[in-house]
C-alpha cells in the first residue's frame, strides 16, 4: 500500500512526531511506501529525509494518489482529506490537551 502520514510539524521531537517517524517505519518494514508529510517540516523531517523516509516538503511534493491516509491533527486532517479525497483516511488522537489534536 501507498500510505501518507501526516502530522502538523517534524520539526522538534516530541510524541506525536516520534509516533509518525515510528509508524512510518514500521510499515515499511512490512513493505508499504510511506511519505511522511508535515505541514511545518523542521528538523525532525531533515533527519527522516537523511534516514531514507520519503518527504513531502510541501503539498507539491504529496504523491499524485496513495491508498490510504494516516493523520495526526485536524489541519492535516482536513488537508489530506481535500487532496485524497477518494481514499481511506485514519484519523490518530494523540492528546486532549492541544486543540489541534482534538
Amino acid at each position: 500500500m501507498r500510505i501518507v502520514i501526516g502530522t502538523l510539524a517534524l520539526d522538534a521531537p516530541g510524541g506525536t512526531e516520534t509516533y509518525c517517524l515510528t509508524v512510518a517505519g514500521e510499515l515499511e518494514r512490512l513493505g508499504h511506501e510511506v511519505t511522511l508529510f508535515a505541514d511545518e517540516p523542521g528538523r525532525l523531517a531533515e533527519q527522516a529525509a537523511a534516514g531514507g523516509f520519503h518527504v513531502a516538503w510541501s503539498e507539491g511534493d504529496l504523491p499524485a494518489d496513495c491508498d490510504a491516509v494516516l493523520a495526526n491533527d485536524a489541519i492535516t486532517a482536513g488537508l489530506l482529506a481535500e487532496h485524497y479525497a477518494e481514499r481511506r483516511r485514519v484519523y490518530c488522537f494523540h492528546s486532549p490537551v492541544y486543540d489541534v489534536q482534538l
